[in-house]
């Protein structure tokens, strides 16, 4: 649900729960964030048994953001083509930065284009990705980079 209905604002927070019957623990994420909004979030872990709270991860929405970014590379390496020659991202937020390290595990290639609306983080991502090894170039627009 959104926090506020105002022009430019983004920001929600989404609940999840997820088990397995017959196991020890059931989980409850929360995660909020968005525009203008930093990431956030927790997990809480809950006996199946007794319905008691026995852990709260406080990861500040990492854990989510870890996840977001393995769900994509098991996705291109499932459904993606046997050889990936580049690969796209739109954006240049912590998603770009964990989709490609996850993407690592999946894919040998490291020819990398993004698109970025801001110009100074697409240059802050070039620079920090190329560093690491990625071979990251810029697009002018998000139709050039699908192009591609």
């Amino acid at each position: 649900f959104p926090f506020a209905d105002v022009n430019d604002y983004a920001a929600q927070t989404c609940i999840k729960t997820g088990y397995f019957k017959g196991q020890e623990h059931f989980v409850v994420k929360v995660a909020s964030g968005g525009y203008p909004l930093e990431n956030s979030g927790l997990m809480e872990i809950f006996s199946q048994k007794t319905g008691r709270l026995e852990a709260l991860l406080m990861d500040n929405g990492v854990l989510t953001e870890l996840r977001t970014a393995a769900v994509g590379a098991v996705a291109a390496k499932l459904l993606g083509p046997k050889k990936i020659e580049t690969i796209g991202i739109l954006g240049t937020g912590v998603q770009a930065r964990y989709q490609l390290e996850m993407l690592s595990a999946v894919t040998d290639c490291k020819s990398v284009l993004v698109w970025g609306r801001t110009p100074s983080k697409v240059s802050a991502l070039l620079n920090e990705m190329n560093w690491k090894g990625w071979h990251i170039n810029s697009v002018e627009s998000p139709d050039n980079l699908l192009a591609e």
